[in-house]
């Protein structure tokens, strides 16, 4: 494991204190990353993102937050009852987790599959242009040279 893999990862046990939902979760959120770059870089867009309203929820204090908790406290976002909310934070659920109420499957559907149009004729179909790969008369030319008239 890298070591800002590691690093994060000592503070991701800090940050879920013997929970081990959110320990998984914040395991998750480190494994999607490649470089801790690309972390800081996803927790600064979702920062971005953020209202007035949903920046005092996650600090009602106003101490600052770091991209770790901030990814999660998004990823919590996602799995809202609010729609909106989950909706807003779609990008960051957690790919672990199930939807409460999974929608069920639809029964008779009936399903349109495109069919190919008959073709009249060939001779109706499209008049023959001339074939433009071969030109009359330009056999031998050297290419970059014109041609005298």
């Amino acid at each position: 494991m890298d070591s800002w893999k590691q690093r994060l990862e000592r503070r991701a046990l800090v940050i879920a204190n013997g929970d081990k939902e959110k320990l998984a979760k914040l395991r998750e959120i480190i494994s999607r990353f490649s470089t801790e770059s690309n972390l800081k870089k996803a927790a600064g867009c979702a920062y971005r993102r953020l209202t007035e309203a949903e920046d005092w929820r996650l600090t009602p204090s106003g101490e600052p937050v770091r991209a770790l908790r901030m990814l999660l406290w998004v990823m919590e976002e996602a799995e809202s009852d609010d729609p909106m909310q989950a909706m807003k934070w779609i990008a960051f659920r957690s790919c672990r987790t199930v939807p409460a109420d999974p929608p069920g499957f639809v029964v008779g559907v009936v399903m349109g599959l495109p069919a190919p149009a008959p073709v009249a004729s060939r001779a109706a179909v499209v008049e023959r242009r001339p074939d433009l790969g071969r030109a009359e008369g330009r056999r031998g030319m050297k290419l970059g040279t014109k041609k005298k008239i």
